[in-house]
């Protein structure tokens, strides 16, 4: 996860997945998706102010021929099991009434 601040505007750009991991494209991260993500980000109190999310095409052509999921993630879209970046903008917004 990289976090870059513009200075001008407040608002800072996360940019998580599209790497590697210590040089090795299989390693474990984590099992969050995009929406998990944006969902911290919100409750955190940060407004969402763009996003941007990359996708493995071969691994949605994959899904929708019926490529068997762990049960874990049934409750997630397509949409958010395909990506594998996300590149989000945020700007401070209030939490319990407080600027953060």
């Amino acid at each position: 996860m990289r976090l870059r601040k513009n200075k001008l505007t407040g608002c800072a750009t996360v940019t998580i997945g599209r790497g590697k991991i210590a040089g090795n494209q299989f390693a474990y991260c984590n099992r969050f998706r995009v929406s998990d993500y944006l969902g911290l980000f919100e409750e955190s109190g940060f407004n969402v102010c763009c996003k941007e999310v990359q996708e493995d095409k071969k691994a949605r052509r994959s899904m929708e021929d019926g490529f068997m999921i762990d049960e874990i993630f049934w409750d997630y879209k397509v949409d958010d099991l395909c990506a594998t970046g996300l590149r989000v903008t945020l700007k401070a917004g209030r939490k319990n009434g407080i600027l953060i």
